[in-house]
């Protein structure tokens, strides 16, 4: 009779633990911001330079690639950072409040405008929040 109560017990205690182990696995989980650079007709813009900022002085590098695409991995989750863009030929463009979630990719499109000579330009912002996870 004790034995089963014991048996009883440690199941019930196994569990709660493989039910509570993907949330403890979650704590501390970047996330990912992904996206596209494209000029004005929707070309891609390739080389461009990505500079993410955020809380306490974070920053992270990174450029597009021949298609537009970009990803900067590992983002600490969070709510105030910033995407700036510079490429040559074109206006430098940033976006404010970008967020990063737990574990997952926020994906960004962003239109470049043309300019001979650099200046503040606006550019259209799309933020998704994926439902698939990010690959660190």
């Amino acid at each position: 009779m004790l034995l089963k109560q014991v048996h009883r017990i440690c199941g019930l205690m196994a569990l709660a633990m493989a039910v509570s182990l993907p949330s403890f696995a979650q704590v501390g989980q970047p996330g990912t911001i992904a996206g596209t650079v494209s000029a004005p007709g929707r070309s891609p813009v390739s080389s461009a330079a990505i500079l993410l900022t955020g809380p306490d002085g974070f920053t992270r590098h990174g450029s597009t690639g021949a298609d537009g695409s970009f990803a900067l991995r590992q983002i600490p989750s969070g709510s105030d950072y910033r995407v700036s863009i510079t490429a040559p030929g074109f206006a430098p463009a940033e976006q404010a409040g970008v967020s990063v979630a737990v574990g997952r990719t926020t994906q960004l499109a962003l239109t470049l405008a043309r300019s001979p000579h650099p200046q503040p330009a606006e550019f259209s912002f799309r933020s998704i929040m994926s439902s698939e996870p990010s690959h660190p």
